[in-house]
This record gives C-alpha cells, sequence and structure tokens, in this order.
C-alpha cells in the first residue's frame, strides 16, 4: 500500500489517457502485490487477441438509464457474486480497490458507464491473495470468445455481454484507451491479474482483459 500511495495523478482535468493509465496501474501494483506466494499458476486465455469475428455489438433501441451493478454472473467458470462494490478514487487522487472485507468482491469503476449503456464499463477484481488463494477473478483466462456474461443492476434489470475477445498483456503494454475509452454501444471490460508470477518482485507480470458487447437487455 505503501507503493501505491506514492502514485498521484497530476492533472485531474488534464490528459485523459494519462489519468486512466495512473489507474489501471495503481490498480496493478496492489492486487500482484496481494498474491504473494499464493496462487503462481493462474488460468491464461488459450486465446490471446483473436476476437471473435461474427459478433456485432448492439446499441440499444431506446436509452438505457444509469442504473449501478449489483450483481454478475458467467457460467462457463460458475461465477456467481452476487454483490459488486463501488470504487471511485482516494482522498489523495488514487484508485480505490477491492480491500479489507470486500476484497473477493468485484468492483465497478464508477467514473465509467454503467452496464448497458453506451460507453465502457469496467468491472476489477482480485485474481488470488496470501491469505484466501484464488478470489473472485481467479479463472478468468478459461473464458472463450462467445462466453456470456449477466450484470444485473439495481433497477433490476438485466444487462446481458457476450465476450468478443480475451487478452493477456504486459502490464507495460495495457491497452487504456481500449478499455476506458467512450464509444457509441454498450460494452463490458473485466480486468484482472495474470501471466507469470515473478517471485522476486512478488507481482504477476500481465493484466488478463475480458472484452464483452451486450446483446440483451431485460428489464
Amino acid at each position: 500500500m505503501q507503493l501505491l500511495n506514492r502514485w498521484k495523478e497530476t492533472q485531474l482535468q488534464g490528459d485523459n489517457t494519462l489519468k486512466l493509465a495512473f489507474i489501471l496501474l495503481a490498480f496493478g501494483i496492489v492486487s500482484i502485490s496481494s498474491g504473494l506466494r499464493s496462487q503462481v499458476n493462474i488460468p491464461d486465455p488459450k486465446v490471446s487477441a483473436a476476437p471473435a469475428n461474427n459478433i456485432i455489438p448492439n446499441k440499444p433501441k431506446t436509452s438505457i438509464s444509469p442504473s449501478e451493478p449489483s450483481s454478475i454472473s458467467i457460467p462457463r467458470i460458475s461465477l456467481a457474486a452476487d454483490e459488486i462494490i463501488s470504487l471511485g478514487k482516494n482522498p489523495d487522487n488514487t484508485v480505490e480497490i477491492p480491500g479489507g472485507e470486500n476484497y473477493d468482491k468485484p468492483g465497478w469503476y464508477k467514473h465509467s458507464v454503467t452496464p448497458g449503456e453506451n460507453g465502457s464499463s469496467v468491472i476489477l477484481g482480485h485474481v488470488d491473495s496470501y491469505q484466501s488463494g484464488p478470489s473472485v477473478f481467479f479463472q478468468l483466462g478459461q473464458l472463450q470468445p462467445n462466453d456470456e456474461i449477466t450484470v444485473k443492476r439495481e433497477d433490476n434489470s438485466k444487462a446481458i455481454f457476450r465476450i468478443t475477445e480475451i487478452r493477456s498483456v504486459n502490464k507495460g503494454n495495457f491497452p487504456t484507451d481500449e478499455v476506458y475509452s467512450s464509444i457509441s454501444v454498450p460494452t463490458l471490460k473485466l480486468v484482472s491479474c495474470g501471466g507469470r508470477f515473478d517471485k522476486s518482485t512478488g507481482e504477476y507480470e500481465n493484466n488478463i482483459i475480458v472484452f464483452a458487447s451486450l446483446i440483451n437487455f431485460n428489464t
């Protein structure tokens, strides 16, 4: 945590790319440092940067009102998290991440759109911890294009997404613009840590990123 606290956001109203790169870097530092010696064989995607070309992102016929996510389920990996916490920024402008009693819960980055709205909705989750082993997003690397993700929202609606791509990327090459940029169709991105566990640094070298597009919305 001391390392995380050294990172400051140098521009509050400036370069969005720099701001988002900081957010991801801060998240990666904390999530992987807490995984020391716990799980060194994280499932990595079999498909790297290979999108499902037959999937066309859907744009809702009617405007979807904002509503925060309340739960997420992914049948492929038997993931059913009945609570999603909200993540923002700390008073010192470092990124807020799941911690304490919320460590094993996924967190929606509240400065992204809510799931189902046009744009990028981003949900972050830890891969593991020293104390309890695998965490909520431990098996992201086992997902495949065409797998579905259902996000229930506070208004009881459900946004159903289909995975278009899964990547394991080196932290130094994180595609910030692709993950966080504003686009005209509803998308979901799940982010965790992955790749090789470096015992010398106590860090995982990569981020696993799941890209998904809205295919259905139920009220």
